[in-house]
């Protein structure tokens, strides 16, 4: 059997359309969401709302680990929204997880990334496409466990976790052959 593994998608439809190719199951580990680009600042969707010299000076702060002063820029950044930042925010990324998910290879077993929005993936989700957190799958005779999210950072990504939370979904899956995390 041969098993495709993914992880940090960050928006490229085209790459996971792809992934799948020649395989038999498609591992997906989250981090379906492109927010913000560090590599080319004008993608993302802070850089979509917001422009690429917003984008430029919010990762010039953060690489710095500046990241209060960044929580306070973009913090002002959000505020200046009609509604305010997270209507937004979800319109962007339902936009994101309706491509993703259609571009998304079957039989696919995904988990969430720690820049995912866990509660959205319903809406998205195909047949073929197994959704598993802090659980076990067999595939092609070996037991694959998944543990999705992130722990805390300065980031402050939204699927973060506290370590206490995180290590239960580890102790969940028990003993596997392949951790997936």
């Amino acid at each position: 059997m041969r098993i495709h593994v993914v992880s940090d998608v960050h928006g490229r439809a085209d790459a996971l359309r792809a992934a799948g190719d020649g395989a038999d199951a498609l591992i997906c580990l989250g981090d379906l969401i492109l927010f913000i680009d560090y590599s080319d600042h004008g993608q993302g969707i802070f850089a979509e709302l917001f422009g690429q010299e917003n984008a430029d000076h919010l990762i010039e702060l953060r690489t710095r680990k500046r990241f209060e002063e960044a929580r306070a820029f973009s913090r002002k950044m959000w505020e200046s929204l009609e509604g305010g930042g997270w209507p937004h925010i979800e319109r962007a990324v339902r936009r994101q997880y309706a491509e993703l998910f259609d571009a998304m290879p079957t039989p696919a077993y995904l988990t969430y990334g720690n820049v995912d929005v866990p509660q959205m993936w319903q809406d998205y989700v195909r047949e073929g496409h197994h959704v598993l957190d802090g659980e076990t799958v067999e595939i092609g005779g070996l037991t694959f466990g998944f543990v999705g999210g992130g722990l805390r950072t300065e980031y402050r990504t939204p699927y973060e976790l506290d370590d206490d939370v995180y290590a239960e979904k580890v102790a969940a899956v028990g003993a596997v052959d392949v951790l997936c995390c």
